[in-house]
């Protein structure tokens, strides 16, 4: 058992000859503390160290050291060897502030001395890994991100909490101490834009520790579409050119456009952003029907195809070796004009214009193998006229060629002889055919009366057309006589020779 021994000891020196009640001091013999070194702040999960030195003068000490951490821990005692001790403790999550770290040295021979420092003990925030899935993304793709964190603080619990830094509702998650301090959530961003994903853990204690993870979202592409072409056939060896159109929502897209001519040749076309058209040419080289296929793709190679069969025709072959034919006519018969032609093309059709050459034009259409024709004319006048004939074929090209048509006048003979059939078809009775007949007679007065009998009967039996063939007749007949009236009968007046 320690003894305790006071400071100032009054020893009565009874019997040694010393009277009563005389005292004698002692030198001061406690114990004390020289240097104490206290390692503050500290972080928690660090260990925090006291050091010093002390003294023990009394020859009878026997010196302890003692240490009270404030933390709720028993006391810590040692038996220095020399005049200088140490003491540690690892603070694992005793908790955060001041603690009162109190020394005491008990000599066994003195009262215990007792000297207090102040300890800090500061929280440390919780360091966070993170790591994302992508850093660019499509609209309505998903994110992922995996993370961990770690906290000195053994003791501690947390909370995680993802902002998602596109509006939407933050995805939180708790953890007891003991849990596993990793993370994992995902996300879709239905929304083009650029977002920053933060995720934050706060421990118990206040203490917040972030990381962060930049994405971009882009707009999802949208293929192009309805690829339609056009285009006229051309005669091989010359410029094809195919026109094309194209969709495609999405107004910043470039596209290249690469056409398959059909003929084992390509090329490319460039078309500029907002415009959803395009053209190209091409030379085939021979005659043929191909297949024109149209690969259309945008900035982020999305492609749609259309196709297109395209007829490059033959060469065309002109039509030739017009020739003509013309049968002559008296005045007021029909002249006939026969042709034939060639043409290599079998697959042409042809037009035959006509010019008569007396401002008469005519037009025959002549399907495909079809090289000859046939067409009459009648002329108002007599004489040489020449006749223009041109034949195009389906390409437009040409061959032309001229004949000549020589219409006479009839001879008084001829005339007489025509008047004569005239009068008898018209189907008269005996007597009054007779009475006509009897006037047909080269002479101005047997014209004459034979215009005024013939104008009784228009009222009567003859049509209009039967009339105007007499009156035909009856005006060259007269000419050539050199009548001085015209002998023509009208519906009622009557023509008088003079």
């Amino acid at each position: 058992m320690r003894k305790v021994v006071a400071a100032a000891v009054v020893v009565a020196l009874v019997g040694l000859g010393f009277p009563a009640g005389t005292h004698v001091a002692s030198a001061d013999t406690s114990p004390s503390f020289g240097t104490v070194a206290l390692t503050t702040p500290i972080n928690e999960g660090q260990t925090a160290v006291v050091s010093g030195t002390f003294s023990a003068p009394d020859p009878d000490a026997y010196p302890l050291i003692g240490i009270s951490w404030g933390n709720g821990m028993a006391p810590e005692w040692l038996s220095p060897a020399d005049n200088t001790f140490e003491f540690s403790m690892l603070f694992k999550d005793e908790g955060k502030g001041s603690f009162t770290v109190k020394l005491t040295i008990d000599d066994g021979v003195n009262l215990p001395v007792d000297e207090t420092r102040t300890l800090v003990v500061q929280n440390v925030a919780p360091s966070v890994s993170m790591t994302a899935s992508a850093t660019t993304l499509l609209d309505h793709d998903t994110l992922t991100v995996d993370g961990s964190f770690t906290d000195p603080g053994v003791l501690d619990t947390f909370t995680t909490r993802i902002n998602w830094g596109d509006g939407s509702a933050a995805t939180t998650q708790s953890y007891t101490a003991a849990a596993p301090k990793t993370f994992n959530a995902s996300h879709l961003y239905p929304t083009p834009g650029s977002y920053t994903v933060t995720t934050t853990v706060t421990d118990n204690d206040g203490g917040v520790g972030t990381a962060t993870s930049a994405l971009t979202v882009n707009a999802r592409n949208t293929p192009p579409s309805n690829v339609a072409l056009t285009g006229d056939s051309v005669v091989a060896g010359t410029l094809a050119t195919v026109q094309g159109t194209f969709a495609d929502p999405d107004a910043t897209d470039t596209h290249t456009v690469s056409v398959d001519w059909g003929d084992h040749s390509t090329s490319s076309v460039a078309v500029a952003a907002g415009v959803l058209s395009f053209s190209a040419t091409h030379t085939y080289a021979n005659a043929g029907t191909y297949t024109v296929a149209a690969t259309v793709t945008d900035s982020a190679l999305a492609s749609a195809s259309g196709s297109l069969s395209y007829v490059a025709l033959k060469p065309n072959s002109a039509p030739a070796d017009l020739a003509l034919s013309t049968s002559s006519a008296v005045l007021g018969g029909s002249t006939t004009l026969s042709g034939s032609f060639s043409d290599a093309d079998a697959a042409d059709t042809h037009s035959v214009s006509i010019d008569w050459g007396d401002t008469s034009l005519q037009t025959l259409s002549l399907d495909a193998l079809a090289y000859s024709f046939s067409t009459t004319h009648t002329y108002a006048s007599a004489g040489n006229y020449t006749i223009t004939v041109v034949v195009s074929d389906t390409a437009k090209a040409t061959a032309t060629a001229t004949s000549t048509a020589d219409v006479r006048s009839r001879t008084g003979d001829e005339l007489i002889d025509d008047l004569t059939a005239l009068i008898k078809s018209w189907g008269l009775d005996g007597g009054t055919e007779n009475s006509l007949l009897t006037k047909v007679r080269p002479s101005c007065s047997n014209l004459s009366a034979l215009a005024n009998e013939v104008s009784a009967q228009t009222n009567k039996k003859l049509s209009m057309d039967q009339v105007n063939s007499f009156n035909g007749l009856v005006t060259q007949l007269s000419g050539q006589l050199g009548c001085s009236s015209t002998m023509a009968v009208t519906s009622r007046a009557k023509t008088a020779a003079k």
